[in-house]
């Protein structure tokens, strides 16, 4: 019991660590507490610290020990079991350990739904806007995509728009989805009034992650063009 507190503790002092952006020191705390029954939790901790320390190759290597660690407990081990997928469609997407590879990101992304039923935004919005980029043949996937993801999140429900506030980084791509989804009418009904609310989320979101004054100049300009006729 004293032995399992101990490992606990670990756990805590890495995330004081992590919130403090000290990654190294989080990792050093969260290794020893990987052989405990926070073994997962802590291999989960430790890929997303290397990730923020661009050490992408091992990153990659604990997302798949934890998967490999976690398939014959699917439900149990779910959120970290989609924690990990994310993490590895993101090398892949973006080339961090090999050159780019789009269609295996693709192939992570819909495994995620396809086990999950459906039930991920992340993956919605990131299928939605890799799909939109592939090819105009691909165009009625990313709307479907795209429907989906509105479906998550209804017209006029505050709560769920100021909630994002309070989400991760990578809301903010579910953030721009929704706005770009209802901006051009993309597997729902046109809505402008959604659209900006949206896109002024997305803003916010710019000013915190970059420091700047949350203009909305990085966002694309044919939808600003839309919501600003």
């Amino acid at each position: 019991m004293k032995e399992k507190g101990v490992k606990e503790a670990y756990i805590r002092m890495g995330c004081i660590c992590e919130d403090k952006n000290e990654y190294e020191e989080a990792i050093c705390h969260y290794k020893k507490a990987n052989k405990s029954s926070n073994r997962i939790l802590a291999l989960s901790n430790i890929a997303r610290c290397l990730l923020w320390l661009k050490r992408y190759t091992e990153a990659k290597e604990e997302y798949a020990d934890i998967l490999n660690e976690t398939s014959n407990s699917k439900t149990d081990g779910k959120d970290f079991r989609i924690d990990a997928y994310l993490g590895l469609a993101q090398i892949y997407e973006y080339g961090l350990v090999e050159k780019v590879n789009i269609s295996k990101a693709i192939e992570i992304y819909e495994n995620i739904l396809e086990e999950y039923n459906d039930d991920n935004d992340i993956a919605l919005a990131n299928l939605a806007l890799l799909y939109e980029t592939q090819s105009e043949l691909e165009s009625e996937k990313a709307c479907e995509y795209y429907g989906a993801l509105v479906k998550h999140h209804p017209e006029d429900n505050d709560h769920g728009f100021y909630s994002f506030y309070f989400h991760s980084y990578l809301s903010l791509e579910v953030a721009f989805c929704l706005a770009h989804a209802y901006t051009n009418g993309l597997g729902c009904d046109k809505d402008l009034n959604n659209g900006l609310k949206y896109y002024y989320l997305c803003s916010s979101y710019y000013s915190f992650i970059n420091n700047n004054n949350g203009s909305m100049s990085q966002l694309p300009k044919s939808d600003i063009k839309l919501l600003t006729s």
